[in-house]
């Protein structure tokens, strides 16, 4: 009794019978709510039944809706209460979203147990249910705020990915949040890779495909494994839907949206005639920084296999942005030849004394990575475009 006088403290206060739920009067509300948590399984069962089909009927909200929130919250704030989880599922998808969703969130980030057997899960609150004879899936909670929209989501959908195995729906999940799910794409690349591909009873690999395809340009450097992989319905989709999103993109007006855009393109090495025009155009533009004419021309290089709309860029560049420098060393050793004339400028990077990242307000050892990888990158470059004899000299410079 002590219990249900704190939950539902304040309940029989509101004015029940004067709101309406889809069928009528909600005078019936407020012992739905109480048999949410009825030690009888069955009476939480129609309880709950009860409040979607006529308080949370298909997914719309009424004023009764909003009123039974605090109560709801306070339930999913109970882990020891028997069906908290149904309750936790009902107050994600009520929506209107922010103390149900706060709640849910606040429900899943403090627990401890993020993965349980089936068998438990339902006192408790995971992140991830497993089951005895089949793949974990990711807990009706978590799907729950995943299907909100809510980014405190994601972090959880990580952990979810890395697990193994992988959950059966952790890669449908994160579909939904399209490009704000662009800092999971080392783990959808490494599941892309390690997933089975021919399995016709799990479609994990599928689904991450499809996550892919909703991030859009930001996926572009999963293109050569969705390229070297098997051809399935999923990845001829997601290939369409980062090419497409990608020439949308080309059409917008900002810098950033245009360098995304490059990407994807060089990656899939075609594009349409008007896309090469525009490619042109902004391989032209001045560009303090470099990277967008960068991008511009790398895309045209590999899409047209001709070389001299890049050159001239990359030597303008490699002098107007020193960070620039690796990226342009690279495209000069897969250019070859027709960049010898990048061979003074090789040379002079390999012989210099002072490096090009190096800072007078401090340093940290990122930077003597970053720096012998532009070595390594000149040396590769300068055997590539017929500087070989240059090349032991620019190792015993450095």
């Amino acid at each position: 009794m002590a219990v249900e006088e704190d939950l539902f403290a304040g309940l029989d206060e509101i004015g029940w019978g004067r709101m309406r739920h889809a069928y009528g009067s909600a005078a019936e509300v407020p012992g739905l709510l109480r048999d949410l948590i009825d030690p009888d399984p069955a009476v939480r069962e129609s309880a709950l039944d009860g409040i979607y089909g006529a308080v949370h009927h298909q997914g719309d909200v009424y004023p009764c809706t909003v009123a039974a929130i605090p109560f709801l919250v306070r339930i999913a704030e109970r882990p020891d209460l028997p069906g908290r989880a149904g309750v936790v599922e009902l107050l994600a998808g009520v929506g209107s979203a922010a103390p149900a969703a706060d709640a849910l969130a606040a429900a899943l980030e403090s627990t401890t147990r993020r993965a349980l057997p089936h068998t438990d899960a339902d006192a408790h609150l995971p992140w991830v249910i497993e089951w005895p004879r089949e793949l974990p899936t990711v807990s009706p909670a978590l799907r729950a705020l995943s299907g909100a929209g809510d980014p405190r989501a994601l972090p959880m959908l990580a952990w979810a990915l890395d697990r193994e195995p992988m959950p059966r729906d952790a890669g449908s999940l994160v579909i939904g949040f399209g490009p704000r799910a662009a800092p999971l794409m080392p783990l959808l690349l490494r599941r892309l890779r390690d997933l089975p591909a021919d399995d016709p009873h799990d479609d994990r690999r599928d689904s991450v495909v499809r996550a892919l395809g909703a991030i859009g340009p930001a996926a572009a450097e999963a293109l050569p494994d969705l390229f070297g992989g098997p051809v399935t319905p999923a990845v001829l989709v997601a290939l369409a839907a980062i090419v497409a999103v990608a020439g949308r993109c080309l059409d917008d007006d900002s810098e950033y949206a245009w360098r995304d855009a490059a990407g994807p393109l060089a990656e899939l090495g075609q594009a349409t005639k008007s896309q090469c025009t525009r490619l042109r155009r902004l391989a032209r533009r001045k560009d303090p920084y470099g990277w967008l004419v960068l991008s511009a021309a790398h895309a045209l290089w590999r899409i047209t296999g001709d070389p001299a709309p890049a050159l001239p860029v990359l030597e303008r560049v490699w002098t107007t942005n020193v960070h620039t420098r690796r990226r342009v060393a690279v495209l000069w050793a897969e250019l070859g030849p027709v960049a010898a004339d990048s061979v003074p400028l090789l040379t002079a990077e390999l012989g210099r004394l002072r490096r090009h990242n190096a800072r007078e307000d401090g340093y940290s050892t990122a930077q003597v990575t970053e720096d012998e990888r532009l070595l390594d990158h000149c040396r590769a470059a300068l055997t590539a475009v017929g500087g070989v004899g240059l090349v032991r000299l620019g190792r015993e410079s450095s």
